[in-house]
């Protein structure tokens, strides 16, 4: 009987733990989906005091969306690079997944980057931009892209889509954007197999010595 509510416990426990592994798969990001707007400002993305100088884009409300009814078009420039930030996330530490699905706006293709900046007391420095792909071309139709990133400690970023100054000054489209984190949990359910070895090797034990 012991052993059966031992049992018992442990799926319980391992139930418990695969739910959160699907809490944890869902989006960190507010509005990642760009359906949220306001007086033409797009809610938790653009310069909204948190993100420091992360935004630099110009960007306006599109129809053209991967899903929902929105999309956000990002206009490019020739000369500099334009950036569409988020607001700012304080992360522990462990490996995400970033990924956005992506379109050109237009005939033009633009080049696009993924990425983070890191921001310390309220600033960003030239090195704390971090992208996760070189420059791409956005295509014709919606796909998707993505990265992981690892945060080795406790860390305040703002999510990046760049508009790379090497796409001639092209717009682009982008929908969706997903911030994702798996280690925990997945490590939850290690540990948990691992208590469950030792108590069925005592339980084992004890069998012989009855």
């Amino acid at each position: 009987m012991k052993h059966f509510n031992f049992i018992k416990g442990f799926l319980l426990a391992l139930m418990f733990v695969c739910a959160a592994q699907v809490k944890a798969d869902e989006n960190i990001l507010v509005n990642g989906g760009f359906e949220e707007w306001s007086a033409g400002a797009l809610t938790a993305w653009g310069k909204d005091g948190s993100n420091a100088s992360a935004h630099s884009a110009t960007i306006a409300q599109s129809t053209d969306a991967c899903s929902g009814s929105y999309a956000v078009e990002v206009s490019g420039n020739s000369s500099s690079n334009k950036r569409l930030a988020s607001k700012a996330y304080t992360l522990a530490a462990g490996t995400y997944t970033l990924s956005a699905y992506i379109k050109q706006s237009g005939e033009a293709a633009g080049k696009f980057r993924l990425g983070y900046a890191v921001i310390k007391d309220g600033k960003i420095g030239n090195s704390d931009y971090h992208y996760l792909n070189d420059p791409t071309s956005a295509t014709e139709d919606w796909e998707c892209y993505g990265a992981e990133f690892t945060l080795e400690e406790e860390t305040t970023i703002s999510v990046l889509v760049m508009n790379s100054k090497v796409g001639n000054g092209a717009s682009i489209l982008v929908d969706d954007v997903e911030l994702d984190i798996e280690e925990e949990p997945l490590n939850k359910i290690n540990n948990l197999f691992e208590e469950l070895d030792k108590l069925l090797e005592q339980h084992s034990l004890t069998n012989e010595e009855m």
